[in-house]
């Protein structure tokens, strides 16, 4: 019996317009294909890798369908990996090709045997919280979902060891926010034999490791948010160390997918086990996590939480008489302390005293920072000389306002001038780490520290507990409380005490005792507002040279969004001359939105799980 011709459909392995996705081949006489073969293909004037989506029986057509070049033999994906790509393709208005050109590593011409690798750096925790990191491990191998609250990567890493070493022929990926952080897991979990994917590497070092990832029965993959996509047909765990840390998502191309998002949707979809790390939970895993789900065992270290009054014998308006005193006073016993506040500059923002103008950037129309002669965005970092002058009402009366760290070191070099002051921060490359007191922002803490090693410091304070309260954010709560816990961390691994200064000591308080009661009530108003998580909200601008096309464009997709039931609230912004929509979508509306979004042109750029 003669069987009749198959044509396969495929997916090519290369960035394609969202509304593009599949191709039909005719199979070649002799040669089997099923859904997830890896196979060669013509394509335009080149033959390319694609991922062959289904078979089916040949049909008539209105055109010459080009033959399979050649299957890869020992290359297959598994249904529920296909599946996985297909489900993130729609999630992100990305088309699939798109998306395995983005997670899939095509065969090089040649594979280099070399392979580099870290040193091995013991993996110490002080014998006292041995009990702890057993206990933990014991509890996660007992669930398929937790969050453990862990105050440094040090202690993360324990946790992953202990687990990891309790568990036969466990297939387990390690996602890190940071390369940094993904190479130092790496070093201390040698053991392990753990493979490393920063996201760095050329093709056909990436084609190399994922082959010897999927060739293993049992193995660990480290790596940063890349690592996720890099799948494995028997993947069993994953852990998201700092889960709560912005690098987790990718923001500044296609696809712009989170990490977060990506663990969830492989542990609903494959039955994999799910473990969240980090100092404190977002708002967002109180739906996910139930509160038995959280693991909270570390002890927290000695804090002390003094308020930011106003009084005479407070020497500057961010350092209180109380915290002054503890500063002199580890000075004198010779003791490193550590100083956080998260604004550069001379001072927050310039003002005009006699109009009010505010400077703002062009482009992000964000306040600038003021510096000695320069005013900056702290967004697109754009400069520009100082004004001399009001560009509203032509006065000279500019006045910064408010506490830049630039004008704090002079402050504290006037407070305290025996000692030896730094500043550490984006602007400042090779600062001097051996000063006795350091005004740090968060680049210290991405850059230089290391819970493996952690300086010896006598105090750690944080000058503004409040700053993050500020910001124009419904996660402004949530952002200061995961800042604050992230700075007990660093004090804690120290052996330092630490000092949150704040003008609402009864708030930061309730903050450090009850953190998931504080929670649920964020949980409280964002339900009554209609925020994330329990609305899914969308960012989509379109790009053009001309700003009526552009305009037109956004108003078309509203009119389409609101024939919708339920529609999506649709909010329009304006970033310098860029227009953009933010799309809140109730969650029954959110594939409604999707088919409406994977249907649009390429030049509408969408997000579909911004940072807000």
């Amino acid at each position: 019996m003669i069987m009749p011709p198959l044509v396969a459909r495929i997916y090519p392995i290369q960035r394609m317009p969202r509304t593009f996705g599949i191709f039909d081949y005719d199979v070649p006489e002799g040669m089997s294909v099923t859904r997830g073969d890896i196979v060669t293909i013509p394509f335009r004037k080149a033959v390319i890798y694609g991922v062959v989506a289904e078979t089916t029986q040949a049909t008539k057509s209105s055109y010459a369908r080009k033959p399979i070049s050649a299957k890869i033999e020992n290359l297959h994906l598994s249904q529920n990996e296909i599946a996985f790509f297909e489900f993130l393709a729609h999630d992100l208005a990305q088309s699939v090709p798109s998306v395995l050109d983005a997670a899939l590593p095509t065969p090089p011409k040649r594979i280099s045997s070399r392979v580099s690798t870290l040193p091995s750096e013991p993996l110490l925790i002080p014998k006292s919280e041995a009990p702890i990191i057993m206990e933990i491990a014991k509890r996660l191998a007992t669930t398929s979902q937790a969050f453990v609250m862990s105050p440094d990567l040090r202690r993360s890493a324990s946790i992953i060891a202990a687990y990891a070493g309790s568990q036969e022929k466990r297939v387990i990926t390690v996602i890190a926010p940071t390369v940094q952080d993904a190479t130092y897991l790496v070093s201390h979990l040698q053991h392990l034999s753990p493979l490393l994917l920063t996201g760095e590497e050329t093709n056909a070092s990436r084609y190399r490791l994922w082959c010897q990832w999927r060739a293993q029965t049992s193995g660990i993959m480290i790596g940063t948010r890349l690592a996720l996509l890099h799948t494995h047909p028997d993947l069993s765990t994953i852990f998201l160390v700092r889960s709560g840390h912005e690098q987790h998502k990718q923001s500044d191309r296609n696809p712009r997918y989170d990490a977060r998002q990506i663990a969830l949707q492989l542990a609903k979809q494959s039955h994999i086990s799910l473990y969240f790390i980090d100092t404190i939970p977002l708002v967002d895993d109180l739906e996910i996590f139930s509160r038995a789900d959280v693991i909270d065992l570390f002890e927290k270290p000695e804090t002390q939480v003094i308020p930011l009054t106003r009084s005479q014998h407070q020497p500057h308006p961010l350092l209180a008489y109380q915290t002054s005193e503890l500063i002199e006073e580890m000075l004198r016993q010779g003791k490193q302390i550590l100083c956080v506040y998260n604004k550069k500059g001379v001072a927050r923002q310039l003002l005009c005293q006699d109009c009010g103008y505010d400077f703002l950037c062009d482009t992000c129309l964000r306040p600038c920072v003021p510096y000695e002669q320069t005013i900056r965005c702290p967004v697109c970092l754009s400069t520009r000389p100082m004004p001399m002058s009001c560009p509203s009402c032509k006065s000279a009366h500019l006045q910064p306002k408010g506490f830049g760290n630039r004008a704090l070191v002079h402050t504290l070099k006037s407070l305290f001038p025996s000692a030896s002051i730094a500043r550490v921060d984006s602007d400042e490359p090779s600062p001097s780490l051996d000063a006795s007191l350091l005004l740090v922002t968060d680049y210290y803490l991405e850059h230089f520290f290391n819970a493996f090693h952690p300086p010896a410091l006598g105090c750690v304070v944080k000058l503004d507990t409040d700053l993050l309260l500020t910001s124009p954010s419904f996660r402004a709560t949530e952002q200061a409380l995961r800042s604050l816990e992230d700075w007990r961390g660093v004090a804690r691994a120290c052996h330092a005490k630490f000092v949150a200064q704040t003008r609402h000591p009864d708030m930061v308080e309730e903050w450090l005792s009850h953190p998931y009661r504080v929670h649920q009530k964020e949980q409280t108003f964002r339900k009554m507002f209609g925020h994330p998580p329990f609305q899914r909200w969308m960012r989509v601008e379109y790009r053009t040279a001309k700003n009526q096309d552009r305009e037109q464009a956004l108003l078309d997709l509203q009119k389409s969004l609101r024939h919708l039931d339920p529609a999506p609230q649709i909010i329009k912004r304006k970033k310098g001359v860029q227009s953009f929509l933010e799309v809140c979508c109730p969650l029954s509306s959110v594939s409604l939105v999707l088919s409406i979004f994977s249907k649009l042109p390429d030049a509408y750029i969408i997000d579909t799980n911004p940072l807000f």
